[in-house]
C-alpha cells in the first residue's frame, strides 16, 4: 500500500506541471494502478488515501 501511495503522489505531481497532451496518459495510470490495488489488493487498499495522495501531488505537498 505504502508504494501505491508514493506512485499516486508522484503520479499528482506529474498533472501538475503536464502539458495539456499528457494529462489523459497519466489519469490512465493513476486509473490502472487504481484498479490493480483494488482488484488485487482489496483487503489492504484505502481508496480514500490513494485519491488524496494524488491530491496531495497535484498541490506539490509532497512531503519530502
Amino acid at each position: 500500500m505504502k508504494d501505491a501511495i508514493v506512485v499516486a503522489m508522484v503520479l499528482g505531481r506529474e498533472l501538475r506541471d503536464a502539458a495539456d497532451n499528457e494529462v489523459a496518459g497519466i489519469e490512465a495510470s493513476i486509473g490502472a494502478i487504481r484498479g490493480h490495488m483494488l482488484h488485487a489488493h482489496s483487503a489492504d487498499f484505502d481508496v480514500e488515501s490513494f485519491d488524496t495522495a494524488v491530491e496531495r501531488g497535484r498541490r506539490g505537498d509532497l512531503g519530502w
